[in-house]
């Protein structure tokens, strides 16, 4: 079965020069109609920047839960599927925050794929842009509305 995935984060440089990617929320939305929401409840709005204060916050629910229960609820809503496929809309951030979530790579479920595919790759092999993609329904940069509308755009480009 399909998932389609998006996240919201903040990226930033600590101290030591590292790249860091704090996850927000994340919305997966499976080929069923079945969909998954949650908020991180690590998140320290304080260090946040002024495109997420005006972008992300307003569309949060205020339920944060912490990265392990986010965990095993992700992994129960995936469990019944024994070859899932994660797609994302330029979402190699957005597989590092899933992955994260595990602890790293290797701690994913052990049924799950190491990658994940790109949905922009599939519309631009099919020469279109965004543009030419339904119109999305909900909010730009709330994790679930944005997974929603991956799904319908895979739908679109794949007929």
């Amino acid at each position: 079965m399909k998932y389609f995935l998006d996240t919201e984060f903040y990226e930033f440089v600590d101290e030591l020069g590292r790249g860091v990617i704090w996850p927000i929320s994340i919305g997966i939305v499976a080929d069923d109609d079945r969909c998954y929401y949650a908020e991180f409840a690590d998140f320290d709005w304080s260090a946040a920047d002024d495109w997420l204060t005006q972008n992300v916050l307003p569309h949060m629910i205020g339920q944060p839960l912490s990265r392990r229960v986010i965990a095993q609820q992700i992994q129960a809503f995936v469990v019944a599927d024994n070859e899932p496929e994660f797609w994302a809309y330029v979402g190699s951030y957005d597989w590092v925050v899933l992955m994260q979530i595990f602890g790293k790579l290797t701690n994913r479920p052990a049924n799950w794929p190491n990658r994940f595919h790109e949905l922009k790759d599939v519309i631009d092999h099919a020469g279109l842009t965004k543009h030419d993609l339904p119109t999305q329904i909900g909010s730009l940069h709330r994790a679930i509305d944005d997974a929603y509308w991956n799904r319908e755009a895979y739908r679109f480009v794949m007929g």
